[in-house]
């Protein structure tokens, strides 16, 4: 986290309580925030959604007034963004825009638009990534508040509020364009604030609030709905009893009402009542089925103590669902949540995400399996702050994940990784991601066997869908690397278990195993010395004494390192123990390049030689082979890589020596 969030987050006092606990496993962390907007320009009122496949949308405001156009922004799923593109040019002045983006990624934008009788404007992109043709929504002019639903054949319906407090409505299937404006809400009626959602299969219902106006200075305001079917009529007003009954002291529906379907055609409202100063949220279960009734009577998730504001909701597809909402708490706005564990079960008692705060109103996005994210800000660009829920749990800690953002909206993927896309105060469009998906490890090829001392070729791919992802190597015998093409010698024969490790940006990994197997170099690999006369080898060993085993690697090392050293390193690995010698020379043609002299009668000039004591043959011990001075003289000035062959002797009491001789390449510019 940066040090600015760090003091943004300190300045707002973010608590977590009650809800808040530790789910291992369920949150990993949020990207580093994006742009995905225009260089230079205002961009508000930001939009997201994801499909079924992982493609993810965002749509926003860009400009100011009176040049505001809708632009947007796609990213495929474990795909880079793509630049983003105008879909309602800036001379129709464009605002309020809403999105919509069915699970095969069909996707709808209708925007309010300012210039003359411009109206709402639409924008329509028939599959995922395809083009977008803009039209215009016939009747509308007078329109503001646009909402709107998309089924999964691609079907639209929207919904708006005239300036003559009447609901107006039209409809449009995926093959075809807007219909006539048909009025949804009765004549005389006073309809406020409307809202629509549409079952997978087409079934539409749209809820607002209903003004009763029985008498002068009638308070009461309930909620009503309606429902069609494809492209068919409107029916009537049926759901005023969604509210409880309507009388001169009956709750006083506030703000927009909501209303959600699930992928298996069920569906819930709910919305804010104030009764005598204390505010209410209400929910309905719909019953199976996209002609179901509202089977049961409005619940209260109020304690009766604190005011509810603008109430958000989500349901999965088991009709699991959680709502989030604004509350007053004593001194300050927090932000609480409820849960259902199952359709017409009962609610949680509230909870706080956050608490006396100055927090403006929260949003919830849930996938099919029932994870949940909530994200909420605070009032004057503070803080953008979000909580995630794991289906059957509790939300966990409170995130900060950016300071200066505004408008926050949220959607979820259905592996559960949530993106949140804001505007940056009086600047780009921003996402971020909390990603709780592990990095996807493929092409994994280590082979099955290695002589020792004999490098071996690995490789694996790492990819992820929201962030780049490394790989890490653990060889198994103590030593490590990274990068997707590796190669390891083995100082010692065995079987050996090589871990092979994706990890992305915020720490998901994913990790498989494989197992080599080392053996030791044949014979003929190895120089032996000659025998000492009298049939002894050396150090008066017989010469039918059994051999030492000896391993040796030289790991890559720069020149940089080497002058430091002053020395080459090696890992040298004997059984049994003894000592590890080792000489360093170079060809007659490479010491002539150096101007270094051979010795009368020989062809190469030695440069650098070292010893080690081995202490133990059950892991390797560095050798220092230490250069000469005017060998490192010489090379420092040399013009062009220098090869050197390095010859390590391992020898052992009562055991006859081993010889073996590797080829290093000092890398010079």
């Amino acid at each position: 986290m940066s040090v600015l969030l760090r003091l943004g987050v300190a300045a707002v006092g973010i608590v977590c309580v009650l809800l808040c606990a530790d789910t291992p496993g369920a949150e990993a962390d949020w990207t580093e925030p994006l742009s995905i907007s225009q260089a230079g320009l205002v961009g508000s009122e930001p939009q997201v959604a994801i499909d079924a496949a992982g493609n993810t949308t965002v749509v926003w405001v860009s400009g100011s007034s009176p040049n505001r156009n809708i632009r947007s922004a796609y990213r495929p799923a474990s795909g880079p963004w793509e630049a983003s593109n105008s879909l309602l040019a800036g001379i129709l002045d464009c605002h309020d825009p809403q999105l919509a983006v069915n699970p095969a990624g069909a996707a709808l934008v209708v925007a309010d638009c300012d210039a003359g009788a411009a109206g709402m404007n639409s924008s329509y992109r028939a599959s995922a990534g395809g083009s977008w043709v803009q039209s215009v929504v016939p009747g509308s002019t007078s329109g503001v508040e646009p909402r709107l639903a998309l089924d999964n054949a691609g079907n639209a319906v929207v919904v708006w509020e005239k300036t003559n407090n009447t609901v107006q409505s039209s409809y449009r299937p995926a093959a075809g364009g807007w219909a006539a404006a048909l009025q949804a809400s009765p004549i005389g009626a006073v309809a406020l604030n409307p809202q629509v959602a549409i079952s997978p299969t087409g079934m539409a219902w749209a809820i607002w609030r209903h003004k009763l106006n029985r008498k002068a200075g009638d308070p009461v305001i309930t909620v009503e709905a309606i429902r069609r079917q494809g492209s068919a009529a409107w029916s009537a007003p049926t759901l005023r009893d969604l509210t409880l009954a309507p009388s001169e002291t009956a709750p006083v529906a506030e703000g927009e009402p909501q209303i959600k379907w699930n992928a298996n055609g069920q569906r819930m409202a709910a919305w804010a009542n104030r009764p005598t100063g204390v505010a209410f949220m209400q929910e309905r279960w719909g019953s199976g089925g996209d002609f179901g009734g509202w089977s049961e009577p409005p619940i209260s998730l109020s304690d009766g103590t604190r005011n509810i504001e603008v109430p958000q909701i989500a349901i999965d597809g088991q009709a699991r669902a959680v709502a989030v909402w604004r509350s007053f708490d004593g001194s300050g706005f927090g932000v609480r949540a409820s849960t259902t564990a199952a359709i017409n079960g009962s609610w949680s008692a509230s909870a706080p995400l956050a608490t006396n705060q100055t927090l403006l109103e929260p949003q919830v996005a849930i996938d099919p399996a029932g994870d949940a994210t909530a994200v909420w800000p605070a009032i004057g660009g503070g803080v953008i702050s979000a909580a995630s829920r794991p289906a059957g749990g509790v939300f966990g800690a409170v995130t900060p994940i950016k300071v200066g953002g505004v408008d926050p909206r949220v959607a979820m993927d259905a592996a559960g990784d949530a993106i949140v896309a804001w505007a940056q105060l009086g600047a780009a469009i921003e996402v971020a991601v909390n990603d709780v998906t592990a990095p996807v490890l493929s092409a994994v090829a280590v082979p099955a066997g290695v002589e020792a001392g004999t490098a071996a070729p690995m490789t694996a791919t790492a990819s992820d869908k929201w962030s780049s992802a490394s790989v890490s190597w653990n060889f198994g015998d103590g030593t490590t690397a990274t990068g997707g093409a590796v190669s390891h010698a083995y100082a010692a024969a065995g079987a050996k278990t090589v871990t092979v490790t994706a990890t992305d940006a915020v720490g998901n990994a994913t990790s498989q195993t494989r197992t080599i197997s080392v053996t030791q170099p044949p014979t003929s690999s190895v120089t032996q010395p000659p025998a000492a006369a009298g049939g002894t080898g050396p150090k008066g060993k017989s010469d039918d004494a059994p051999r030492v085993r000896l391993g040796v690697v030289v790991p890559k090392q720069s020149w940089k390192a080497i002058g430091k050293a002053k020395a080459v390193k090696l890992s040298c690995s004997l059984d049994p123990i003894g000592t590890c010698a080792a000489t360093a020379t170079v060809s007659g043609s490479v010491a002539k390049r150096l101007g270094l002299k051979p010795a009368k009668g020989e062809k190469t000039v030695r440069v650098g030689s070292g010893e080690v004591q081995i202490a133990s043959s059950d892991r390797p011990t560095t050798l220092r082979l230490k250069l000469t001075g005017m060998a490192r003289g010489a090379i420092a000035e040399a013009r062009r890589d220098v090869p050197l062959t390095l010859a390590v002797t391992g020898s052992a009491r009562q055991h006859t020596s081993v010889t073996v001789t590797r080829k290093f390449t000092i890398r010079r510019p």
